[in-house]
């Protein structure tokens, strides 16, 4: 609902492992930080799984520099705010 903040049934273990970033605004953000959010908010959410895109190449090279996991992500979740 409008004003609500996002849930996710999805077992997050993936999200949480760094195997998805998150970005905001053009900012890499937290899981919580990201799921916080409330939709009302969001202009846009995009989902990129394509390791040839160039915003997938960006935010997973810059995902990489800033992670102790070493895991490579699976995918780029964007958004954009209002």
């Amino acid at each position: 609902k409008d004003g609500e903040s996002i849930t996710s049934s999805v077992d997050a273990s993936h999200y949480l492992s760094g195997e998805a970033v998150f970005v905001l605004d053009g900012k890499l953000v937290s899981v919580s930080e990201f799921t916080s959010l409330k939709p009302s908010a969001l202009s846009t959410v995009k989902v990129i799984k394509d390791k040839n895109n160039a915003d997938f190449k960006k935010y997973a090279e810059e995902a990489k520099k800033q992670s102790t996991t070493g895991v490579e992500p699976k995918c780029i979740i964007m958004a954009t705010s209002k």
